[in-house]
């Protein structure tokens, strides 16, 4: 009986943490607590799932892997081989995540997460393929966003949509909603002002989503020319108050020798780059609210996670050459640089 109380004492404090933690709220805090409670005897497994995802929030990815990779191999759960693909792709450890899928029992999360890598490998076709297949499964609704973003990079824009709007009246409504109106910013649809109103935002299940309907609805606002100088958040006095030395100030602040996912080397000359990557826009890669390029240096410029790269994302204001911010990423995994690179092959050349 002890220890049943005990175990729902601590799985009603982990729906609490769970539940600011979806919202981004006391991380750090929520983070120390998570890791004495690992002291005690009791829901040791699920303090680890809940803790990983609090590092993935806080952008600790290595940690949140290790934490992921150990609940895997205790447990055989799918959920986590999804997220162990899927970090392992964003920091480029292509191989590895690969052989995690081909050593998996079959199941929904291994379709879905070989989906997921043909995706980020520049695999479409076969990605497409992998997420149709997920139809009138439980993961269903999670496959038509990847089926809408697969298209999307694509450039079919109208599959895309029409894969996002059969989500409106599901658990997802809202991040469809948020993908159709990055979609209706980049083609100006005049019909743009109905998708915002039909966005729950008292109701986001992530607050993702809610930071990118904030900063979807205040790029719509520069654009109209109605954004003000009285915002409340960086994104708004990004666009609103842009210059070249806040731009650099910013990727100085977020991105240089921070020891999280993505960062420049300390002794990097930032303005160099700046103005390199201002005049080598040569690969394009998604055109939502904002435009991002890759942009491939003649030298090393910094880590993601340990891997040192070459290659940036530049991400530029809307149809200006207003660099915004710049990071760098590998060149496999999070995109497939040769494949981008062949696609656009003399289309953007200075």
């Amino acid at each position: 009986m002890r220890y049943l109380n005990q175990g729902y004492n601590i799985k009603k404090r982990l729906n609490k943490i769970e539940s600011d933690i979806q919202g981004r709220k006391n991380l750090k805090e929520n983070i120390e607590k998570l890791e004495n409670l690992l002291n005690q005897p009791y829901c040791k497994n699920e303090i680890k799932s809940v803790l990983a995802k609090a590092y993935l929030e806080s952008g600790e990815e290595e940690k949140a892997l290790d934490l992921f990779k150990y609940l895997y191999e205790s447990t055989n759960n799918e959920e986590y081989l999804i997220s162990i693909v899927g970090l392992l792709m964003d920091i480029g450890y292509v191989e590895e995540a690969k052989k995690y899928i081909d050593n998996a029992s079959y199941s929904d999360g291994k379709v879905f997460s070989l989906g997921y890598y043909y995706k980020r490998m520049g695999n479409y076709d076969e990605a497409l393929e992998c997420f149709k297949r997920l139809k009138y499964t439980a993961m269903e609704e999670d496959a038509y966003i990847e089926i809408g973003l697969t298209y999307m990079v694509k450039g079919d824009n109208d599959s895309a949509k029409e894969c996002f709007s059969k989500l409106l009246n599901t658990s997802k409504k809202n991040e469809a909603l948020v993908k159709l109106i990055k979609i209706a910013l980049a083609e100006n649809n005049p019909n743009i002002e109905e998708l915002f109103k039909k966005v729950d935002i008292d109701n986001c299940y992530h607050q993702g989503d809610i930071v990118q309907y904030k900063r979807c609805a205040q790029q719509y606002q520069y654009l109209i020319g109605k954004l003000n100088e009285e915002q409340d958040n960086y994104s708004g006095k990004q666009l609103y108050c842009y210059s070249k030395e806040r731009a650099i100030e910013h990727v100085k602040k977020k991105h240089v020798n921070n020891g999280k996912l993505y960062r420049f080397f300390d002794n990097l000359d930032i303005n160099e780059v700046y103005e390199y990557c201002l005049n080598h826009l040569d690969n394009i890669i998604i055109k939502d609210d904002k435009i991002r390029y890759l942009v491939e240096m003649p030298y090393d410029v910094g880590y993601l996670m340990n891997l040192k790269t070459n290659i940036i994302e530049v991400i530029v204001l809307s149809n200006t050459d207003k660099i915004l911010t710049m990071y760098p990423i590998t060149r496999v995994g999070k995109y497939n640089v040769e494949k981008i690179k062949e696609k656009n092959r003399g289309s953007h050349e200075k």
